[in-house]
């Protein structure tokens, strides 16, 4: 066989569910509009959302408009894969390719607001992504408390990243 017709086939990452959050509803005070500064305002003591993070921001990120009453069902997933590492933009093809909602920075409130009990706290970076950038927004537990931010990410992953998937359920 002559090198040029010789064809690399990079194998596809592999993921596997680590926790299942179960379905969420988006309440009915909900406001899109306001949602990253009302969580701000609820959940102030409990957790710190990097000051970038703004409802401007939460509105250009997000893959779909959200609204009171609809449903999504919130999964963490782990890389598993041990051959090499991944960017944010093979996590985002795995999640449009299995029909998950980019959320990013809303999802992250929402399923924090409801499921915040299953949410281990750990010092682990539990990704989101949306459409805006490849740069995730990421939830960790630091200091007796949580943090939401996306500064000091590369947009490289490794085996053990975890990432958040959200599934429209309406």
């Amino acid at each position: 066989m002559a090198d040029r017709d010789y064809v690399y086939k990079r194998e596809e990452p592999e993921y596997k569910v680590l926790i299942d959050l179960g379905i969420f509803t988006v309440p009915d005070n909900y406001n899109d509009k306001t949602c990253v500064k009302d969580f701000k305002q609820e959940f102030n003591d409990e957790v710190f959302l990097d000051r970038d993070l703004s409802d401007e921001h939460a509105k250009e990120a997000c893959g779909v408009k959200i609204k009171p009453g609809d449903k999504f069902h919130a999964y963490i997933y782990e890389y598993i894969s041990e051959v090499w590492s991944i960017s944010s933009g093979d996590i985002i093809r795995f999640l449009r390719k299995n029909n998950f909602s980019l959320l990013e920075v809303k999802g992250i409130i929402l399923a924090y607001s409801q499921k915040k009990d299953l949410i281990p706290k750990s010092r682990d970076y539990y990704y989101s992504l949306g459409d805006s950038s490849f740069l995730p927004v990421w939830l960790n537990f630091q200091q007796k408390m949580f943090l939401i931010s996306y500064q000091s990410v590369d947009g490289y992953h490794y085996k053990g990243a975890l990432f958040f998937a959200f599934k429209s359920v309406n």
